[in-house]
């Protein structure tokens, strides 16, 4: 058990939220140097050139290693916890360099200088804060090194006692405690944004009596299919199913039955189809079905087999039964078209095909349905 709770912490930790503060680092990128720069001349008028230049030279080596490791989770050259791993490095090394400004001017044992590094490191806790939307893993590191830094400065490394010690102590504690209270609230809020965004999104692009993908969605993931088989030279079939004289169910029976079967029909396409699979109510009585692997025909008759068997039953409804069949047509890319629309009309050829051959079929397109 103990075990297993560290494990599920690092992969929280270590999670894609890295993935996307590394994106979000790579946009700022020439403001974060340009910045670097400017210190890197301050620190030069008040500490001298030497320390200004190492200061920069560690500045500018950290964001060269935070950039080529964004860049490999990018690109995917490198696996996804090396590759996280080695950008949290990077974002270590460049937080620690940033605070050695706050040590540098303490050192300077000059209390204006002094006052200025209170004022430092207070500013990268405070900047902390922007990192709790992203990455926790970064917001620990962002808020930790300048936290621990004002804790040290101030509480250990001061000539501080008595009154003064404890009005210290205070407005460390205050600072920290609400930097971490504050990045608490920022991230209860972007969760529930993102979770009223994924409702939106759920509710634009489902079916909402059978919860399958929508035509929108569908048509969407047709084109993912199209972008990916024109660039790895694979096959897919386009499968759609209609279900025989469903008017005369809904007409004899009522919506409520029809809508019942409908249900029925979407959870057996679903317990039927593989993971790489994709399903859809595209309206009425019309399904259709993705088939991502579709160099063996043998399993595409195979499938539209199944579905056959598997769907075409008999539904207890309210003590009511009702028989149900359904007819397949099947397009395969490229040979049965290139594109989405003469996709879908190769398939809609083959599925009045199977209608007109007596229902309860499934055909796939051939040239001579188009004459």
């Amino acid at each position: 058990m103990p075990i297993q709770a560290a494990n599920r912490v690092t992969d929280r930790l270590l999670g894609p939220s890295i993935d996307a503060a590394a994106i979000d680092g790579r946009k700022t990128r020439w403001l974060r140097l340009l910045f670097g720069a400017v210190t890197a001349i301050v620190i030069n008028a008040n500490l001298g050139s030497e320390v200004a230049f190492a200061w920069w030279s560690v500045s500018f080596g950290a964001e060269a290693f935070a950039w080529l490791s964004s860049h490999m989770q990018v690109d995917g050259r490198a696996g996804a916890r090396a590759a996280r791993l080695s950008y949290l490095f990077a974002i270590m090394l460049a937080t620690i360099n940033w605070s050695l400004v706050a040590v540098l001017y303490w050192l300077s044992y000059r209390p204006g200088l002094q006052a200025v590094a209170i004022v430092v490191a207070s500013s990268l806790l405070i900047h902390a804060q922007a990192f709790a939307f992203r990455s926790r893993a970064v917001f620990i590191i962002n808020a930790g090194i300048p936290a621990l830094l004002l804790i040290l400065l101030v509480l250990v490394f001061s000539p501080l006692s008595g009154a003064e010690w404890i009005t210290a102590a205070f407005g460390v504690g205050t600072a920290i405690t609400y930097v971490i209270t504050s990045a608490h609230a920022n991230r209860t809020a972007a969760r529930r944004i993102q979770q009223a965004q994924d409702e939106l999104e759920r509710v634009a692009y489902s079916d909402a009596l059978t919860s399958l993908a929508n035509r929108r969605r569908f048509g969407e993931d047709i084109e993912r299919l199209l972008t990916y088989s024109r660039r790895h030279n694979t096959r897919f079939a386009l499968m759609l199913i209609d279900l025989d004289c469903f008017k005369a169910i809904n007409d004899e029976m009522g919506h409520d039955v029809g809508d019942a079967l409908l249900v029925t029909v979407a959870r057996r396409l679903r317990a039927l189809t593989a993971g790489d699979d994709h399903v859809a109510r595209l309206g009425g009585d019309e399904f259709a079905l993705l088939i991502a692997n579709a160099v063996d025909s043998d399993r595409i008759g195979a499938l539209c087999q199944e579905i056959l068997a598997g769907v075409a039953t008999t539904l207890d409804f309210k003590g009511q039964a009702v028989n149900s069949t359904l007819s397949i047509g099947v397009a395969v890319y490229p040979q049965d078209g290139d594109e989405q629309e003469t996709l879908f009309k190769s398939a809609d050829l083959a599925l009045y095909a199977a209608k007109n051959s007596g229902r309860n079929t499934w055909r796939a397109y051939e040239a001579d349905l188009a004459a």
